[in-house]
Formats: structure tokens, sequence, C-alpha cells
């Protein structure tokens, strides 16, 4: 059973208020994107849920790492000008 954007909302505000996170919302897809600042960058995470999330960009550029989260329309979206990324893809050819 899919969610409702009323209970996709409530999770997203859960994960925001225990996560620590500057802002999260409910993307067009029904996924989860979060918006956070690490030690030394800024940090848009995708594919978030309550156990955590499943990809981090992250940008030495904050204003950058906003702009970037603003725009964001579904999980499988990839960041332009992110200098770090969590999971590193991996290489094809292994």
């Amino acid at each position: 059973m899919e969610a409702t954007k009323a209970e996709l909302q409530e999770l997203a505000d859960r994960i925001k208020r225990s996560g620590g996170y500057i802002d999260v919302k409910v993307l067009p897809d029904g996924s989860i994107a979060a918006l956070g600042n690490l030690i030394t960058t800024r940090a848009v995470f995708l594919g978030c849920n309550s156990d955590g999330w499943s990809r981090r960009f992250c940008f030495a550029d904050r204003q950058r790492a906003n702009s970037v989260f603003d725009t964001l329309q579904s999980e499988d979206d990839e960041p332009v000008g992110y200098t770090a990324r969590r999971p590193e893809p991996r290489d094809s050819r292994y």
C-alpha cells in the first residue's frame, strides 16, 4: 500500500526533527529529500526514510546545495557541481 501525501509529509517532518536537517521535503515522485550541514560542506540527502538515506551529495558551495535542493524532482536526480558523493558510484568494469 502506498503512503498518502499526508503520511509522507508526517514522515518528512519526523525526519527533520530527529535528523537535525536544515530542511526536508517530499519530492514530486513521492520520495523524501533533506538538506543538512556537515563539517565543511552542505549536503543534499536523497531517498530519506526513518532509517537514514540512500545517497548523499556534498557541496563546498552552500548556495549551490540550496539551489540543487530547491529544484529536486525525484530520488533519481543526479545533482551537478557536487564535491563528493556517498555511496561512490561503482565502476562498471568490476
